[in-house]
This record gives structure tokens, C-alpha cells and sequence, in this order.
């Protein structure tokens, strides 16, 4: 009998099938989702869009994709959401800064430092602009850079210390990424469709592993 129900179990999951849009704000939250629904569904192609929270939104409410992974999603009625993660703000410095020790770093300590950072827009940068100003914080921002791989690069450089999520380190000799304490330096991921489309069979797929399985990054 038991063996019975795996096979009805694998059955009913190679039925689904079929081609999903997806728009993401980050590859380093969807990513891992993705790779999970490849190994549950391997019949469902996915074509993904990478851009910014405004343009997943917009993508999602003309129907150009079916699923957002969106980074401090705002709850709207004609939404459903499901959260993914929580990363955390950290500081990324050359491995030989006085700072990089590894022990995290008070937000205090990055007062009129020499800092590189996200455009405003960014949400990280958002989340950590946020902090200064509740703390009377004043960085001395040299670089506004258009992407988290040219503040890594920057940083790497020596041209000052750079700003990145938790799930975008990655791996990379040159820096180091230590966690900022001090303040709420932290982001909520969540996966969003439009509420009147969530019971469509390839975004129910999508949406049951967001809440089950292996965690994506830092759980909430």
C-alpha cells in the first residue's frame, strides 16, 4: 500500500506540466525556489525576469508573469503572498580593513565612514538609510552604483566599505561580509501572484513549496 501511494504521489507530480513566467527582484532568493520546483516538477519550464521590486510588480499585475519574488512586498488586496526569508543587512569590506576582524560590526562604527552604495531606490540601500537616520548616522557616501556586483567590486578595490544583503555575499577572497548590529537592518522576501490566479495549477505548484521543504535562505 505504501508503495502504492509513492507511485500515485509521482504520478500526480509528472502531471504537471506546462511553461511559468516568474519575475524576481533578486536570483539569490529565487534561485534556490526554482531549483527545489525543477526537482519536484521537471515538466514545467520556467522563464524568469530579473529587475527591480517596482518592475516584478508591474510585470505580475499585467500578467507577464504568473509569480513575483519581491524583496519588503507590500501587501495589496489583489495580491497573494507567501513569505520565503529573511536576510539581514551587512557591511562588505577588503579583507584587510580594520574593520573586516569578522566580529560584527555596530552600526555606529560606519559613522562618516567612506561608504559605497546602492541608487536609493535599491531596498537594501532603503533598509540601511533607514537605520542612520534613527540612530543620527552619517555615512560619507563617495559612490552611488547601480547593482550589488559594483559595490562588491568597489569594495574589493579599497574605495570604501559597500552594503549588501545576507543572501548576496557569495563567495569571494578579497572582501569580507560581516553582520551589522544595532538597529533593524533586516529584509522580508516573500512570493507573490495575483489573488484571482493562485489556484491555477502551475502557481499552486509553485506557491506549496514556498511554504514547505528546505528553508530558502534565512526562514522568518
Amino acid at each position: 500500500m505504501v508503495e502504492q501511494a509513492e507511485d500515485l504521489l509521482l504520478a500526480n507530480r509528472a502531471l504537471v506540466t506546462g511553461r511559468i513566467e516568474v519575475a524576481a527582484d533578486s536570483p539569490h532568493v529565487v534561485m534556490p525556489l526554482l531549483a527545489r520546483l525543477r526537482a519536484r516538477h521537471p515538466g514545467i519550464t520556467v522563464g524568469l525576469s530579473l529587475g527591480n521590486a517596482a518592475e516584478t510588480y508591474e510585470a505580475l499585475l499585467a500578467e507577464r508573469a504568473s509569480i513575483g519574488v519581491v524583496t519588503e512586498a507590500a501587501r495589496r488586496d489583489e495580491l497573494h503572498m507567501e513569505e520565503l526569508a529573511v536576510s539581514h543587512v551587512c557591511a562588505v569590506l577588503p579583507r584587510d580593513h580594520a574593520l573586516a576582524t569578522g566580529a560584527p560590526i555596530d552600526l555606529a562604527a560606519l559613522d562618516r565612514q567612506s561608504m559605497v552604495l546602492r541608487e536609493p531606490t535599491s531596498v537594501t540601500r532603503r533598509t540601511f538609510d533607514r537605520a542612520c537616520r534613527a540612530r543620527g548616522i552619517e555615512p560619507a557616501v563617495l559612490m552611488e552604483l547601480d547593482s550589488r556586483e559594483a559595490v562588491i567590486e568597489a569594495a574589493a578595490a579599497g574605495i570604501g566599505i559597500g552594503i549588501v544583503s545576507s543572501l548576496e555575499c557569495g563567495e569571494d577572497g578579497r572582501i569580507r561580509a560581516v553582520p551589522i548590529t544595532g538597529a533593524d537592518l533586516s529584509n522580508r522576501h516573500a512570493i507573490v501572484c495575483l489573488a484571482r490566479r493562485r489556484s491555477l495549477r502551475l502557481i499552486r505548484a509553485v506557491l506549496d513549496l514556498a511554504v514547505e521543504g528546505q528553508p530558502i535562505g534565512e526562514r522568518p
